[in-house]
């Protein structure tokens, strides 16, 4: 995180220089993406804008049909989101990659890629705690909704809950017959929910129930996304296309230079963006500060301001 935040700040000193050499050596940039999903659609955009205002000279080709003959041998590669087809195929490119992952399920690169970084669309673990102590510090007990495919993200949970002197209690759910009586469970002993992607516990089908059932227990949730925030969580700390787009470009700009610092596998969001329902709070009787103010604790807590 700390090395992607320097890189960032130093962009636009390196600017001119990385789109020279760059050109020198790459064919171009190709964007995988699904045109079936809003969001990967909305980065698709973002990503086209950045790239060319920063690489003007350098051609970004898109492609929602999985098709392989677009690559040439020094293109760039981006792959937005998890499509298990052209995730496969990629694996067996020499390619310099970067996988942005929009699920709980990562893909991983292979020992034939040059280069291969898997960024994230989800905040870290730490920033949704993060959130919740921003929101009211008096809170302790964190609610949790967990699949088996949570094991790690769950693991950082709960290391980040124990420094901060919360507690996460987490009850599986392996099927939506599991839902009721695990978010019965949870409810009682809880002081907020936090929900965090996971398709298989929180889907067009269960959301407004999982809503529903906390506000009826007077129990605050914290989601991942403007939407839920809309929909009826109390807060959210998410992050938008532009500024995972603007992020994308310091990776790119750093990843290209001959002398490039080496980026972690797993990359979060450095900036991020939250959003607070004020009438679910009027409605839980819930003094929260404004959307603004909650930010700046966050940065605060993360050691950014």
């Amino acid at each position: 995180m700390k090395l992607l935040s320097k890189f960032f700040v130093c962009v636009q000193l390196i600017l001119i220089a990385s789109s020279f050499s760059y050109a020198d050596s790459t064919s171009g940039i190709v964007v995988y993406y699904s045109s079936q999903n809003k969001f990967q659609t909305l980065l698709a955009v973002a990503i086209n804008k950045h790239i060319n205002d920063t690489f003007s000279n350098l051609p970004v080709r898109f492609n929602t049909d999985n098709d392989l003959s677009v690559i040439h041998e020094n293109d760039l590669i981006i792959s937005i989101g998890n499509q298990d087809k052209i995730d496969a195929n990629l694996g067996a490119l020499t390619n310099e990659i970067i996988y942005i992952n929009d699920t709980v399920k990562q893909s991983t690169g292979t020992r034939l890629n040059k280069s291969y970084i898997s960024t994230e669309i989800e905040q870290p673990p730490c920033r949704y705690l993060n959130l919740i102590r921003a929101i009211d510090k008096q809170w302790r007990n964190v609610g949790y909704l967990k699949s088996s495919a949570d094991d790690n993200r769950l693991t950082e949970l709960k290391k980040c809950a124990k420094d901060m002197g919360l507690v996460i209690s987490d009850v599986i759910v392996e099927n939506d017959d599991d839902l009721p009586e695990a978010l019965d469970r949870l409810l009682h002993d809880c002081d907020a929910l936090l929900a965090l992607p996971n398709n298989r516990i929180y889907n067009r089908h269960s959301v407004k129930n999982i809503l529903l059932s906390s506000y009826r227990q007077r129990i605050p949730v914290i989601g991942f996304s403007k939407s839920f925030v809309g929909a009826g969580a109390l807060a959210a700390a998410y992050s938008t296309p532009d500024q995972i787009a603007q992020q994308l470009i310091s990776i790119i700009t750093n990843l290209l230079k001959p002398d490039r610092t080496p980026v972690g596998d797993n990359v979060y969001p450095e900036d991020f963006s939250v959003s607070t329902n004020k009438q679910v709070a009027k409605s839980l009787d819930l003094q929260i500060p404004d959307d603004d103010s909650i930010k700046f604790s966050m940065q605060l807590l993360e050691g950014k301001k």
